[in-house]
């Protein structure tokens, strides 16, 4: 009977984070659930080892990869999973380049779905391949989708981590890319994770504005084409949030 009571609290837990958003503080879930703050963080702590939460920093958590990767299961019953890959498949065919679908799966980006070109040479990403959220465009969008203080926290867990080392990057130098990339609604890096190639990057926003996924492109530097991939990017990003989230 425990072990049900703490499964039930469980799901309070997830659906409260859900309903708040995708992103709820420690301190509220502890009010509105009903749990001891020990409890609350010893089922926290369960759910992220099951990536069904992941920490944002400074006591915030948000909604994590298992509980996404289920949600685009959900979706195919209805076809929306399908919508998803239609809509990649396009924009692949628009572009020539490889489409993927990335999630947060925190420290990392996770890829949730992907359409390689079918040119001999190109990028090629698999579903479930994991990379760091700090290098290419595939994974910095999803940086576009958390607040100052969030970003401060994931850059400097990286910083920690050795990370940044490795991509010759600095916290100042992410955070003023991630600043500018807001103000436009997208971002590009080159050469960053695969060299000569490049990466073109947008969120995949809910209903409430919140960054769920990032939808992004990547292929050899030499066929970058900013103003229509830009064009392409953004209008698949508005299609997939229209299939994912709108009902």
């Amino acid at each position: 009977m425990e072990e049900l009571q703490t499964l039930s609290k469980a799901m309070d837990v997830l659906m409260w984070i859900a309903n708040k958003g995708g992103e709820a503080r420690a301190s509220e879930l502890e009010a509105e659930v009903g749990l001891s703050r020990s409890s609350l963080y010893r089922i926290l702590g369960t759910l992220r080892n099951k990536n069904f939460v992941e920490s944002s920093g400074g006591g915030v958590y948000r909604l994590g990869f298992g509980v996404l990767s289920l949600g685009l299961l959900a979706g195919d019953k209805d076809g929306v999973g399908e919508a998803v890959k239609l809509i990649l498949g396009e924009l692949t065919e628009q572009t020539g380049e490889t489409s993927m679908l990335t999630a947060v799966s925190y420290p990392d980006a996770v890829c949730v779905a992907r359409v390689e070109s079918h040119r001999s040479v190109r990028l090629s990403f698999e579903v479930g391949r994991r990379m760091p959220m700090c290098a290419g465009a595939s994974g910095k969008v999803l940086l576009m989708g958390m607040s100052d203080d969030g970003l401060k926290h994931y850059l400097a867990d990286v910083a920690k981590a050795g990370i940044l080392d490795r991509w010759r990057m600095t916290e100042s130098d992410i955070f003023q890319q991630i600043c500018d990339a807001r103000g436009r609604g997208w971002l590009s890096t080159f050469s960053e994770v695969d060299e000569d190639a490049f990466a073109i990057g947008a969120p995949v926003y809910d209903t409430s504005g919140i960054c769920r996924y990032g939808l992004s492109i990547a292929g050899p530097i030499g066929r970058f084409e900013e103003a229509p991939f830009v064009s392409y990017l953004q209008a698949a990003a508005d299609r997939i949030s229209g299939a994912l989230f709108e009902t």
